[in-house]
Formats: C-alpha cells, structure tokens, sequence
C-alpha cells in the first residue's frame, strides 16, 4: 500500500505503487476509530552498534484488523546517509512487518498501513549516537466484522478472480466505503478514479488484492502484506 495523493491535468490521483488487482465483492470494510494514547518519550542510542530504543504494542481487543494513527513521529539520523531511525511495525497475527523512517512517515501521512489481526508491535530501531527518538500514538483505526451486503450475483457467487497490476482497489480512510483505481500512462505513474473517493487524508492503495475472512470469529477483510511505496508501478501481479 502507498499513501501519496497528486493531482495531474486537474484529475484527483494516487502516485503509482505498482498496484495488482482489484478483488471484486459486496462486503462493506467497515471500521471505528478507537483512541489509544501512548507516549514513549526520549530515547537515544548511546552504544555502538544499531538497537532498539523504544518497543510497545497497541491492541484493538477483537478487531480483525488496525491501523495505527501517530499523533507524532521524531526519528533521528538521515535516511540519505543511511543513518536514519527506522519505525517497526509487526502484526502479531501474520508477521507481516512495515519499516518507515521519517521521510516514509510522511508520505504515510502519520498512519500505519492495514494489519491483521487485533495487535501490532511498534518498535524503533535507531543507530548509534544519531539522536533522540519518540513516537506518540493519539488512535487505532479498527476493523469491524463483515457487513453482508445485496449482491448482483444472486444466491450462488461464480465470478472468477482475476489480476491486473493495472487496477487496485482503494481504501477512503475513515469510511466503509472503497473504490477502484488505475494507473495511467504520461502523468509520471499516477492513478485515476473518481472525486468523493479522496478525502484530505488520502486514501492507501492495496498493493495486492485483499481477500476476505469468512471463517467465524474473524469475517472480515483480510489486508495484504504491506510494501514500501515504489515511484514505478510493477509489470506482473503482485504475490504474497
């Protein structure tokens, strides 16, 4: 997922992230925000070789899935000297880990991606003598169980998935709702769909097409594996 909105020839956008296919459905992704405050205050890397200076998890108790939103991000070092502070985050459902330094937690827009599952470790890693850290988490965006919803296939669903890097669905942050994208050609990789489907905050892109759990307790969407944003979109399906 990528989370970097541009505008080009006065159409609302996505830069690309090398997107995959969009998994048709009629389930709603429905999700709460919950608030979690955590404040890890000032921690430096004094020693001499990388550590981690700051480990704590945020839990949605039952949520299939969570979105960390920060209310502040401080990562020391420089990521073009190779020295920055890299922000951890771990599902402890899947394993499935992101990595952000300062620069990236800004295109994020101070939030997480998509994790399954109720819990993520986040974590600091900071190398020696480049400065202090501190992370402040304000709220979790919570996944909410799958909303049924009338469908056009009728009783018995017998669409075919099918993988295209052109198209990805796309998530508006702080709704139900999600849309359909697509990359374009002579606009420096960026992506098209339609004007209610942005909202300041900007929407990410899944990188992969969600799946979903139907299984009891846990019917929800399922988030693909997160990914770094990429400034050119990939040429083949994305796989997990």
């Amino acid at each position: 997922m990528c989370d970097r909105r541009r505008e080009c020839g006065g159409l609302f956008v996505l830069a690309a992230t090398g997107v995959a296919a969009l998994l048709a459905s009629n389930l709603a992704l429905g999700q709460e925000r919950r608030p979690f405050r955590h404040d890890t205050g000032w921690a430096s890397n004094d020693g001499t070789q990388e550590e981690i200076v700051h480990s704590f998890t945020v839990h949605a108790g039952g949520a299939p899935w969570l979105r960390v939103l920060f209310d502040e991000v401080h990562l020391a070092g420089d990521p073009s000297a190779g020295t920055a502070s890299i922000l951890r985050i771990t599902s402890w459902l899947d394993g499935h880990v992101q990595t952000m330094n300062a620069k990236h937690v800004a295109e994020w827009r101070d939030a997480s991606a998509y994790f399954n599952g109720d819990r993520v470790q986040v974590e600091v890693v900071a190398q020696p003598g480049t400065g202090p850290n501190r992370i402040v988490v304000g709220a979790v965006v919570a996944g909410l169980p799958i909303v049924e919803q009338p469908s056009l296939c009728g009783g018995a669903d017998d669409r075919t998935l099918s993988y295209d890097a052109r198209v990805a669905r796309l998530i508006a942050s702080g709704t139900s709702s999600s849309c359909t994208g697509w990359i374009i050609d002579g606009c420096g990789h960026c992506m098209l769909s339609v004007g209610h489907c942005f909202n300041p905050a900007s929407p990410p892109v899944m990188d992969e097409p969600p799946g979903s759990s139907t299984a009891l307790p846990r019917r929800s969407v399922d988030p693909p594996r997160p990914t770094p944003c990429r400034s050119t979109p990939r040429t083949r399906p994305c796989s997990t």
